[in-house]
């Protein structure tokens, strides 16, 4: 079962014709959960995504991914961030 959250409707599995890259920034869990952090560029647009994954009997049980598309941050707190490149 997977959940799409931050991107409208659950797409439907076709074949899909655009480009997609994944650049993995980080993998942490143990057992059956598991959790990755990672941009995934499609058609040239970044996305920082993360990816919840819970298993049992060795099989993906459920999927959970979360989306965010970049931004600049407000001039209230730009002195207290640091830009992240994609």
């Amino acid at each position: 079962m997977g959940h799409w959250i931050g991107i409208g409707p659950r797409p439907m599995p076709t074949k899909q014709p655009s480009k997609k890259r994944f650049a993995v920034r980080r993998i942490i869990g143990s057992g059956d959960l598991w959790v990755t952090e990672y941009i995934l560029t499609y058609d040239g647009k970044p996305s920082y995504t993360v990816s919840i994954m819970e298993f049992s009997g060795g099989k993906v049980a459920r999927e959970t991914q979360y989306f965010a598309d970049p931004f600049e941050a407000s001039a209230w707190r730009a002195q207290w961030v640091e830009r992240m490149d994609t």
